[in-house]
Parts: C-alpha cells; sequence; structure tokens
C-alpha cells in the first residue's frame, strides 16, 4: 500500500459529517444499499449509509451527486475520502467516526487495553472539538497556527538535546529488562535505499503516469483498477525488482536487535521486501502492506514463490503482463502479493498485533510519520508504561502529545545517521559493519 498524506483542511467536515455515538458491529458487513456489492464499500457520514466505490458500480460518487454528502470512510482501510477536495483527508473530528468503526470492525478501540473510562473521555474531547469548531469557525486557522507554536514550545522543552536522548534510547535497549522489542518501519527506510517515494514532485513514481489520464494516482493501487488495466500497476513499481536496491543500516540494526535476541516482531509497512534481504527471519517479520517478494494468479489462486516469474516479464523492453500458465487454460494475470486499497490486511496482521503489543517492553517506530491506518494505531496499543521511540524528520502520530504514555522519546533527523550514533554507543559498530559485509 503506497503513503499518501492525506489532507489536513478540509473545510467540508463540519458541514457534512454526523457523528453518530457509537456504529454498530452489522453495520459495516451491511452490502452496498444500491447493488449489494460487498467489495470496496464506502460509509456514507452523511447518512450512515453504505455504498460500493467507483471502481465496483460508482454507487457511492453516485450518492453524493444526487444527495450531495460529500464526506465517506473506507470499510476495508478506514481512510476518509471528500468528494468536494477530492483527496483523501483527515480531521480530528473524523478520529471519533474513525475510532467507532475500529471497534466496530475489530472489536476494540485503537490502543485500547481494557482502558474503558479513558476511551470514554476521549469521545467526549471529540465531541467537545466538534462543537468548538463550529462555534469558532472563523478563528479555526489562527488557533491551528498558535496550538502548533505551542506544541513545538513544549516538545522543545520536555525533551533533551538530541545527542543525551539517542543514549537515553540506547540505555533502554541495552537495559537487562528489555528483551521484547517492536520496530515498526515505514517508507523513510525505503526512500534512505534509493526507491523513489509516491509523491515527491518530479520524482515521486506517480510522475510517471500522466499518460493514464488518472483522477487520482492512488486509483492505481486499487484492485479494480488492477483488474482492468495491470499494466499500469507493473509500469509504477517495475524498478522494486528490475533494480538491485540493497537494504540500509537501519534495517541491519533491526537484524542485529534479532541476533541480540531482544526484537519481538519488525512490523513493516513497506513493500519492497528489503527486510527479507537483510536476512530478518520469517518469524520475526510482518509485512503489513504485503511485499512485491511472492505473488498470486487472480484466477486460480495458485501461490508464486518465485518473484522471478513476474520478473522476467518486467525486464524487457516493453513490459510484458504475467498471465498464469500452472493450469490449462488459465492465464490469469499474476498479482504480487502488495495490499491494495480496498483489500484487508493480511491475518498474520491481524492475528499477531494485539498480543505483541501486550509484550512488548520498548516500541521503536523508524521512518514513519504514522498517518496510514490501521497500522499507524500500532504504537497506541502498548501498555501505557511501555517506552515509545519515534526516529524520523518529522512528529508523528501521538508522540509527545499523548496523557497516556508518559515516557516517550522523538529522535528527529537522519534516520541512519540515528541507528549508527546508537549503535556507536552501544558498541555494536562492529556487529552492524560485519551484518552489512555478508550481504
Amino acid at each position: 500500500m503506497p503513503f499518501v498524506s492525506p489532507k489536513d483542511d478540509c473545510p467540508h467536515v463540519s458541514s457534512h459529517v454526523q457523528v453518530f455515538d457509537v456504529i454498530d458491529e452489522n453495520k459495516i458487513k451491511e452490502p452496498c444499499c444500491n447493488c449489494k456489492s460487498t467489495e470496496e464499500n464506502w460509509m456514507c457520514l452523511g447518512c450512515y449509509r453504505n455504498f460500493c466505490s467507483r471502481y465496483v458500480n460508482g454507487h457511492n460518487h453516485k450518492h453524493f451527486e444526487t444527495d450531495h454528502h460529500a464526506i465517506s470512510i473506507s470499510l476495508s482501510d478506514l481512510s476518509f475520502w471528500c468528494n468536494l477536495c477530492e483527496s483523501y483527508i483527515e480531521d480530528p473530528i473524523l478520529k471519533k467516526v474513525s475510532w467507532e468503526v475500529h471497534k466496530a470492525k475489530f472489536g476494540h478501540y485503537p490502543g485500547e487495553l481494557g482502558a474503558d473510562h479513558e476511551i470514554e473521555n476521549l469521545l467526549q474531547q471529540f465531541d467537545h472539538i466538534r462543537i468548538k469548531e463550529q462555534e469558532e469557525k472563523e478563528q479555526q486557522e489562527l488557533l491551528k497556527q498558535l496550538n502548533a507554536v505551542k506544541l513545538q514550545e513544549e516538545v522543545s522543552k520536555q525533551l533533551s538535546p538530541r545527542s543525551e536522548k539517542i543514549h537515553a534510547v540506547a540505555d533502554l535497549i541495552n537495559n537487562d529488562s528489555t528483551k521484547n522489542i517492536i520496530v515498526l518501519t515505514g517508507a523513510g527506510l525505503s526512500t534512505a535505499a534509493g526507491i523513489p517515494d509516491f509523491r515527491t514532485p518530479g520524482t515521486g513514481l506517480y510522475d510517471n503516469l500522466q499518460k493514464y489520464n488518472l483522477d487520482d494516482p492512488t486509483d492505481i493501487f486499487t484492485l479494480s483498477y488492477f483488474k482492468k488495466k495491470p499494466h499500469a500497476f507493473f509500469e509504477l513499481t517495475k524498478d522494486f525488482i528490475s533494480k538491485d536496491y540493497k537494504p540500509t543500516a537501519s534495517h541491519y540494526f533491526i537484524k542485529l536487535l534479532e541476533d541480540k535476541n531482544i526484537l519481538l516482531r519488525n512490523y513493516t509497512q513497506n513493500i519492497d521486501a528489503l527486510e527479507v534481504k537483510a536476512k530478518i527471519s520469517a518469524d520475526k517479520l510482518v509485512q503489513c502492506h504485503g511485499s512485491y517478494d511472492t505473488a498470486t494468479c487472480l484466477r486460480c489462486r495458485e501461490s508464486y514463490k518465485d518473484i522471478n516469474v513476474v520478473k522476467e516479464h518486467l525486464m524487457r523492453d516493453k513490459i510484458d503482463i504475467p498471465y498464469c500458465n500452472k493450469k490449462e487454460g488459465c492465464r490469469g494475470v499474476i498479482k504480487p502479493n502488495v495490499v491494495f486499497f480496498g483489500e484487508d490486511l493480511p491475518e498474520r496482521f491481524v492475528s499477531m498485533v494485539k498480543p505483541d503489543c501486550r509484550k512488548c517492553d520498548l516500541m521503536i517506530v523508524i521512518g514513519t510519520s504514522l498517518t496510514v491506518y490501521p497500522v499507524a494505531s500500532i504504537p497506541g496499543f502498548v501498555n501505557s508504561d511501555c517506552p515509545r521511540v519515534l526516529i524520523n524528520m518529522d512528529l508523528g502520530g501521538d508522540f509527545t502529545k499523548s496523557s497516556k504514555f508518559k515516557n516517550d522519546y522523538f529522535l528527529q533527523g537522519d534516520i541512519n545517521e540515528i541507528v549508527l550514533k546508537m549503535c556507536d554507543y552501544l558498541g555494536w559498530t562492529q556487529d552492524l559493519e560485519k551484518l552489512i559485509r555478508q550481504e
């Protein structure tokens, strides 16, 4: 799944969203009101009815055109879409809706570990935010700027100089009581390896897709579009397997944690499989959004463990779509096992994340601003006394802002530079270099 930053200043939330106290579990399972499809459904936040996406029968957009309800939530990945902005969006008010849908879908609120009273307080806060936005609409932008300045001042006061923080985190890693570290990794590790991101003008992968005249570049990562035009997806992502990208120091740092017997799990949002190249063990790795190292036929569902079957088609001068030949007459398109928008996350993620977070005694987040849900919820699942570390260029998620977690660290800067300094302080530099040389 690609990382697409949602628009955070949508002006239509107040007038197009009705916030319900509870969303029934059965409600999110209802089919499209018009065609009864259960594929890629969205819930309208104006009337709380379900409609299929534009790549099924398009009833969600048709509902907007007739009833003018602009905002809806994906019942697959809990993202929000505004038809007026024509963009994915995020807003404090929408968090309450996201939490309620998360509760209906997964049986618990994000980060919930029996804290019912705390959840109720948070929901009341979201109600307060909605009332305040309606009453102070003209002052909203000014308040946002003032709050941002205030937050930055508080962060500066609370956090020590970076070198001291690096040493403090290293001491946590080296503590005898630390035995179950979870590392959550994101796109920062991929870009550090030289893989182009999906957004940067002039270098982003989406810039290569102008000829397809897409309404939204993220359409490439919907299953409906892939079934119609697989060529576009393969052209966008062929570099993942046609170029020999190498793991970074941060990948090998995670492998080093495994070798020291203190890595519980590495949850990665990336689909490039560089964790596999770094030889992180399969039982220690959860590829939350799938990966490009295996594939499946969409027609007969046969698995392809050797991605070279796909690679040989993409290495040609003109991309040739890989078709299945395992069963006579199949000819189904072979799709890399990447999670598309509208698809559920792997069962391995769903079954393991909550038990792992209960065991976790140190949460390290590297190279992600925590904007893509539900994976961005992981740091909130750990116990309230668990130290949490964010290594990234930008602050993200609820780090340093949560009233629940009191032991957060934000290490701002180049992720590989910070990892190398941490290894130097730990006395692990030679061990890290040995892993890199073995590659």
